[in-house]
């Protein structure tokens, strides 16, 4: 299979390391750890609601030490996805129906949606979006749209050089961040996530060139909602984001919300330290918080 004609009849969930159906038991105690790596302090009691998004901490891999690659990722094995051996998670999409509890079991369930091959700054690009839906007591919770991106390797990233505070329009609520190493660490902990570009620097600058650890699109997309939440004091129904530069340890960051209109809907975006715009948003917020 040559690279650039890749179709969804090539590829298998196997593939790509993934299981059709994954089992998860939202614990308190696994809560706890996510709210320490975050900072932030919540109701985590049997029953009470698991916070927005924080369903990407459960569901995570199980494959054995052994069975990982050189870049810490599931060794993938298909000649399909051979020509591209860099992956990342690129953007999604998720529509909560009700919320998970702490405390009960959970499934989610996963299909291939779509493939898609395209030209990026690094070179060929595969783009493989998946299709989750999570149940907690027979009851559709959340649906998830998910789009990872697998490049070729690519050529040696620049450190971004920080600039001054952005100033944001009037009406948006802004706050700035600084991920250091043991958050990036706690947060691949928490997510069981191996990919050596997020904890090991040698790794990471050496062999795929960036100039830093890089920060986890999800950690960036998570911090970004809570923002969103805590300006509003009102939870999430809808939250569509897309990751568009890469964002390093140590390196500011700037959290932007937008008003809201009457129907709910806003938007909001991530600045990194040199003014780029790194992650892009859209929300819909619930008519009443919980």
């Amino acid at each position: 299979m040559s690279a650039g004609h890749v179709t969804l009849d090539d590829l298998t969930l196997d593939d790509l390391g993934l299981a059709a159906t994954t089992e998860a038991l939202i614990d308190q105690a696994h809560a706890m750890r996510v709210a320490a790596t975050l900072d932030v302090s919540v109701d985590l009691t049997d029953g009470s609601v698991l916070p927005s998004l924080w369903h990407w901490t459960y569901f995570t891999p199980t494959t054995a030490t052994a069975g990982l690659g050189p870049d810490g990722h599931v060794r993938l094995t298909s000649p399909v996805v051979a020509p591209y051996p860099r992956r990342m998670w690129g953007a999604g999409e998720v529509t909560w129906h009700a919320d998970l509890r702490v405390g009960a079991p959970a499934v989610r369930t996963t299909t291939l949606a779509s493939v898609k091959h395209t030209e990026g700054a690094s070179g060929a690009l595969l783009i493989v979006g998946l299709q989750h839906h999570y149940h907690q007591h027979d009851a559709l919770i959340i649906e998830e749209e998910q789009s990872i991106v697998y490049r070729g390797e690519g050529d040696p990233v620049t450190l971004p050089l920080e600039g001054p505070m952005p100033q944001p329009e009037p009406g948006v609520n802004q706050r700035e961040g600084r991920p250091d190493p043991a958050l990036l660490f706690r947060f691949s902990a928490v997510t069981f996530n191996t990919h050596r570009i997020h904890y090991d620097l040698a790794y990471a600058t050496d062999i795929e060139g960036y100039p830093a650890l890089v920060v986890h699109g999800p950690l960036t997309s998570l911090q970004l909602a809570q923002h969103v939440e805590s300006t509003h004091a009102r939870a999430l129904a809808s939250w569509r984001f897309k990751a568009t530069a890469p964002m390093f340890c140590n390196g500011r960051q700037w959290f932007q919300c937008g008003p809201a209109d009457r129907a709910g809907d806003g938007e909001a975006r991530v600045l990194r330290a040199d003014g780029i715009q790194a992650m892009s948003a859209r929300y819909r917020l619930r008519a009443h918080h919980g």
